[in-house]
């Protein structure tokens, strides 16, 4: 069995592999190779198609093998083959046509370039797609060390956190998490400030917006962390994305800051990797 792990940290699908009658034992072999051995069979075959998609084996508009040869090379039951299709069609991935067949998505990838300082609302529009929020919760919790230190603010002061799913065309593609002083929405109760804080982002479309033209506190630069992450249990209660626990995402740690070089937000973003790319523009 050939195989071969793809730089990202997720996998590939091995380009030749022993003859195995068991299909369900095969991808089970593959999934406690990988450490999925605790996620569905359907999950290791739609990650096994993802991971075509995104090598451009299947190419956006291809038509996939039918359902017997394509259930063939993956070592999987029909059944196990649909369920992983599925998902793969709730996410966007996929889409089917009556009588016809399976077809890959025609899409273009959210190409964020590092280099640029855009917000994530520009950034998808800037691919010609509508940008949207979904699952959007806010709270006041009091800081904890991290926060506090990118924040340069006293251990326990109140900051707000806000969690939202950020989608493009209405596909869920990056989840944040973000972090800032609730001192910095002014003068008021909690629920005062947090209901201005809705209110302007539902009528700018994005905290960098709503920084700039309601606080008047335009963010003007920031640093950035990138790292590859495992989704676990833990992490899948924070975000809402339409991964399973064991996928993995692009984090992208930030802090915010204005020309004075004050810290104003600090905050995580989950890229799906099979929508977003990250690419830096570098010259001597």
């Amino acid at each position: 069995m050939t195989q071969r792990l793809v730089r990202d940290v997720t996998y590939d699908v091995v380009a030749t592999r022993e003859r195995v009658s068991d299909g369900v034992a095969s991808a089970m072999v593959w999934a406690n190779h990988l450490g999925l051995s605790r996620g569905s069979l359907s999950q290791v075959a739609a990650d096994m198609l993802r991971a075509m998609i995104r090598d451009g084996r299947l190419a956006p508009g291809a038509k996939l093998p039918g359902e017997p040869k394509l259930a063939s090379n993956l070592k999987v039951s029909r059944g196990t083959l649909r369920s992983a299709i599925h998902q793969l069609e709730q996410q966007g991935l996929v889409w089917k046509r009556r009588g016809v067949g399976t077809f890959v998505s025609a899409r273009r990838l959210l190409h964020n370039r590092l280099d640029l300082y855009l917000s994530l609302t520009d950034l998808i529009e800037s691919t010609g797609r509508k940008p949207g929020v979904s699952d959007l919760s806010v709270e006041v919790i009091p800081a904890d060390d991290h926060t506090a230190e990118n924040l340069q603010a006293p251990l326990n002061a109140p900051v707000v956190c806000l969690r939202r799913t950020r989608t493009a065309d209405d596909v869920a593609v990056i989840a944040n998490i973000d972090y800032f002083l609730l001192a910095q929405l002014g003068t008021g109760s909690a629920s005062d400030l947090l209901r201005r804080l809705t209110h302007g982002l539902e009528e700018l479309g994005g905290l960098q917006r709503f920084f700039e033209r309601e606080l008047g506190r335009p963010l003007d630069h920031a640093i950035t962390t990138i790292r590859p992450v495992r989704a676990d249990h833990r992490l899948l209660q924070e975000i809402r994305l339409p991964i399973t626990r064991g996928a993995v995402l692009l984090c992208l740690e930030q802090t915010d800051y204005d020309r004075f070089q004050h810290p104003l937000i600090t905050g995580f973003e989950y890229h799906v990797p099979e929508f977003c790319d990250c690419t830096i523009y570098r010259h001597r």
